[in-house]
């Protein structure tokens, strides 16, 4: 496992999964990972000084020390599953802290942890919970809340909005190797999920889950990717995405200067055109920018709409996307061929243009759009992280600001 500063690695972690690590989350100031040995773990993620950001150098110094004497860099098992965990997501608190993980398996359940001080007696990791540079750490502990039987088939992908709203709930999509994916709300007080809407989505699996600006994304085995509608799940858009391979991978454009100029009070990634941009990938290494439209002019999923700014799901009862607007269009902007088939993208964390890509061949690339050629941008590797040498990057994440982190088999 492998954290990078801008384009140095900072904190290398050996043996953090025996196999291929699966999936890579940030909790708060956790860095969690599962992989197909069955293991979720956490490890709190390096803090720096404003002086040690300042420079790529010092940030090296500074983490690698870190990674081998500080405290806090203790991983934490949050659970050891009899099954392979192939994905995450995460919920902060109000203070921004890590409140519950949620994890998908092979075998197609999906299952709940409540973290919380610990009333153990035996030593835990410790972790920074929402507290202010230099104070000192809590001690957390794993608590499970939920395991349900969700789908027949492996759970490839979990999307979701990443704090509860005012109310206490959550909305979280699933997408598994049955074709299905399904909608679930999260409750209040017991913090159990509960089915909302299930749909048949992608012939051979889906594998892929986006949740922006009000809409659900998906993709999946059959190449297409697909716009729902929340919380229905009624289709919205569907389009031949990737033709000759499975699209295994989504990526909703960071909040940044795309074409020029951001739209202020935007949902992620909407540019002046009032255009969303989201990167798709292929199991043969193609990767697509596409640009999602409202047919009406607005904003996809924007501020008339009601969707939350952070590009989470517009709540019940709000005037989200199954209002009855215009279906959106997709439209491809950009295309590349990677030259190695793709485990994971993450989104840039201020420019929508550009996009990370995990490759089997151990290259974690970062790609942008340029000049238009004809109808279509351009899509170009601008830098290649060092780091894995020639192995399944199967796991990819932002921590926020210049730092991303990957983890290989």
């Amino acid at each position: 496992l492998l954290l990078a500063a801008r384009a140095a690695a900072v904190v290398a972690y050996d043996g953090a999964h025996a196999g291929l690590a699966t999936s890579l989350v940030t909790c708060g100031d956790l860095l969690v990972s599962a992989g197909a040995d069955g293991a979720i773990v956490a490890r709190p993620m390096p803090r720096a000084s404003a002086a040690a950001r300042a420079s790529v150098s010092r940030w090296e110094a500074w983490g690698m020390r870190g990674a081998r004497a500080h405290a806090q860099r203790e991983p934490f098992e949050i659970a050891r599953l009899g099954e392979a965990v192939l994905s995450l997501h995460a919920t902060e608190d109000a203070s921004g802290g890590c409140a519950v993980l949620t994890a998908g398996t092979a075998l197609g359940s999906v299952r709940a942890w409540r973290l919380q001080p610990t009333t153990s007696a035996a030593p835990v990791a410790r972790a920074a919970r929402g507290a202010r540079e230099g104070a000192p750490p809590a001690e957390l502990e794993a608590v499970a809340v939920q395991s349900l039987h969700a789908h027949t088939g492996a759970v490839h992908a979990i999307a979701g909005e990443a704090r509860r709203g005012s109310d206490g709930r959550q909305l979280l999509a699933t997408a598994a190797a049955d074709g299905s994916i399904a909608l679930w709300e999260r409750n209040a007080e017991h913090l159990t999920l509960r089915l909302q809407a299930r749909v048949a989505a992608h012939r051979g699996g889906a594998r892929a889950l986006a949740l922006a600006a009000g809409f659900l994304i998906s993709a999946g085995a059959d190449g297409k990717m697909a716009l729902w509608a929340i919380p229905s799940l009624t289709p919205m858009r569907t389009v031949d995405a990737h033709r000759s391979a499975a699209a295994v991978a989504l990526a909703v454009g960071a909040v940044g200067r795309s074409g020029g100029a951001e739209r202020a009070g935007a949902g992620r990634g909407v540019a002046l055109d009032g255009a969303l941009t989201v990167f798709s990938a292929a199991a043969d290494g193609e990767l697509k920018r596409w640009k999602l439209h409202a047919l009406d002019g607005g904003a996809v999923g924007g501020d008339k709409e009601g969707a939350h700014a952070r590009g989470g799901a517009t709540r019940r009862g709000g005037r989200g996307s199954d209002a009855g607007a215009a279906p959106p269009e997709l439209r491809e902007a950009a295309a590349a061929h990677l030259g190695a088939r793709t485990g994971a993208l993450a989104a840039h964390a201020t420019r929508a243009e550009c996009v990370l890509a995990a490759l089997a061949d151990g290259r974690v690339e970062l790609v942008c759009a340029r000049e238009a050629v004809g109808a279509l941008q351009q899509l170009r590797t601008v830098y290649t992280y060092p780091g894995h040498a020639r192995a399944w990057v199967g796991a990819l994440a932002a921590l926020g600001g210049a730092r991303y982190a990957s983890a290989d088999d």
